[in-house]
């Protein structure tokens, strides 16, 4: 299965979920609303706000995605180079924020106001190859006492 599917199922079937509970917050609702008695009116004090704030929240998220997006396409490279290790070395020797990644060249000297971790993980690694740190399993220092 590829990621792309998965991502998308997991959109979509999130979407169902999300209806098929305001359907039955409706309906409910209006059952809650003819059995016991109560107006219309208390029926749109609950049932309004359980509709209009996940909407709201989805409105925001959107918002957020597309300003994240945003920001990733800014550090798109304009094109693909194939360098050599000697090459990679040089420009590391040289003072570029170089590391390896799944068989690709990053620089990383975009990303060092933006990373979470800070600076101090990107100017540690810089050189190296990041595969085995990026999809976990490693830790940065070595942490043993004594």
């Amino acid at each position: 299965m590829s990621f792309i599917f998965v991502q998308r199922f997991h959109k979509y079937f999130g979407y169902f979920i999300l209806g098929f509970g305001w359907f039955s917050c409706a309906f409910g609702f209006n059952f809650w609303v003819k059995r016991y008695g109560y107006t219309q009116a208390d029926f749109g004090y609950v049932f309004i706000p359980t509709f209009f704030v996940p909407v709201i929240l989805a409105i925001t998220n959107k918002v957020i995605q597309g300003r994240r997006e945003k920001t990733v396409r800014d550090y798109e490279p304009a094109g693909t180079q194939i360098i050599s290790m000697n090459m990679f070395e040089s420009q590391v020797k040289a003072g570029k924020m170089l590391v390896i990644l799944d068989d690709m060249v990053l620089d990383l000297e975009p990303f060092l106001v933006r990373h979470p971790g800070g600076a101090y993980v990107f100017k540690r690694n810089v050189g190296r190859d990041i595969s085995k740190f990026f999809y976990g399993g490693y830790a940065l220092g070595d942490n043993k006492p004594g």
